[in-house]
C-alpha cells in the first residue's frame, strides 16, 4: 500500500472517529439541556411554595393571639355551662306566642318585660311605680327577684 493510501485511511478512521464522538457529545447536550430545563421547573416550583409558605407564616396567629382565641373559646363553654344551669334552674315561663293575642306587651303598645311574680307573669315597663326598679329592671338586672 502506498503511503497515500495509508494517509487516506487513517484520514477517513480519524474522521470516523471525530464523528462518532461528535454524535456522542451532541445527545449528551441534548440530555442536558433536557434535565436542566427540569431542574428550572423545580426552581419555580420552589420558589412558589416559599412564597406561599411566608404568606402562610405571615397569616398565622401570633402566640398572644392564640392564646386570646383559647381563652375566648374556654369563655364560650363555660358560658354555654352556666346558660344551661340556669335553664335547668328557672321555672316553667310561657313563651309569648302561648300567650292570648290581648296580654302580649307590644300589642299593648308598650316595651314592657315579663316578670314571673311566682302568681303568673306580670309585664314591667320602664317608670311604672312598683316595677322592681330603675328603668323597669327587676332586681337591680342581676337575676335577682
Amino acid at each position: 500500500m502506498s503511503p497515500l493510501r495509508w494517509l487516506s485511511t487513517l484520514l477517513l478512521a480519524l474522521a470516523l472517529v471525530a464523528g462518532a464522538a461528535w454524535l456522542i457529545q451532541a445527545q449528551s447536550a441534548a440530555q442536558l439541556r433536557g434535565e436542566l430545563a427540569l431542574l428550572r421547573d423545580d426552581n419555580r416550583e420552589l420558589a412558589r411554595l416559599r412564597e406561599e409558605h411566608a404568606r402562610l407564616a405571615a397569616a398565622q396567629p401570633t402566640a398572644a393571639q392564640l392564646a386570646a382565641l383559647r381563652a375566648d373559646h374556654a369563655a364560650v363553654v363555660r358560658l354555654q355551662g352556666e346558660i344551661n344551669a340556669l335553664k335547668d334552674q328557672a321555672p316553667a315561663v310561657p313563651a309569648a306566642r302561648d300567650l292570648s293575642p290581648g296580654d302580649r306587651p307590644r300589642e299593648r303598645g308598650g316595651a314592657g318585660v315579663l316578670h314571673d311574680t311566682g302568681e303568673g307573669l306580670e309585664e314591667c315597663r320602664p317608670g311604672d311605680a312598683g316595677s322592681g326598679g330603675r328603668d323597669g329592671v327587676v332586681g337591680g338586672g342581676r337575676g335577682q327577684p
